[in-house]
């Protein structure tokens, strides 16, 4: 019955992936580790005006979802949820000369944890600093939707106090930290 629907000149992997399945889902069979690739080459040799729909009613009926359920929204988030923990952390700073010193001490004293941080590079970037610079990189940011997790560092003086108050307008997400400098003597 396999040998039927097939050629002997088709490739082994046509042979696979088409073959019989032992009861496995048809795209298990498909070579690949993410199931978006599945779905991106089914989509792809779709008509490009055909409907294109998935009956989950199975899902539904084993109580997987209830009847209500964003199932999509629900799919996105679980897709992307570990993404900004597996990224690294992003740190601002109001200038260059607070960048290089806290990517250095940090390389100095955790060296082991330096990989998994990322520094404001403002002469790649060609961003000036100032207090309120940051106070604007850190609404482009919380405007934007970013999920990386951010820490932004303000001097500990009067302009680093009067930025952070103005960002009291703003509604900052939970993924970016705001903070200034420590007291030290």
């Amino acid at each position: 019955m396999f040998e039927d629907k097939f050629s002997p000149e088709e490739s082994a992997l046509i042979h696979y992936i088409l073959g019989p399945n032992d009861g496995d889902e048809p795209y298990y069979r498909f070579p690949c580790s993410d199931i978006r690739s599945f779905l991106r080459a089914f989509l792809e040799v779709a008509p490009k005006d055909g409907l294109v729909t998935q009956d989950i009613t199975d899902l539904v009926d084993a109580g997987y979802y209830n009847e209500n359920e964003k199932v999509c929204e629900i799919s996105i988030q679980d897709l992307t949820r570990d993404y900004p923990i597996n990224e690294k952390i992003i740190i601002l700073a109001e200038g260059s000369t607070d960048i290089n010193i806290l990517e250095k001490s940090l390389k100095l004293l955790y060296p082991h944890l330096s990989e998994y941080y990322s520094f404001m590079d403002f002469g790649l970037s060609n961003a000036q600093g100032s207090a309120g610079n940051l106070v604007n990189i850190i609404k482009a940011f919380v405007g934007s939707g970013i999920s990386n997790r951010i820490i932004a560092i303000f001097d500990n003086d009067s302009a680093g106090f009067d930025a952070i108050r103005a960002l009291n307008k703003t509604s900052v997400p939970s993924n970016i930290r705001i903070m200034n400098y420590t007291e030290i003597k």
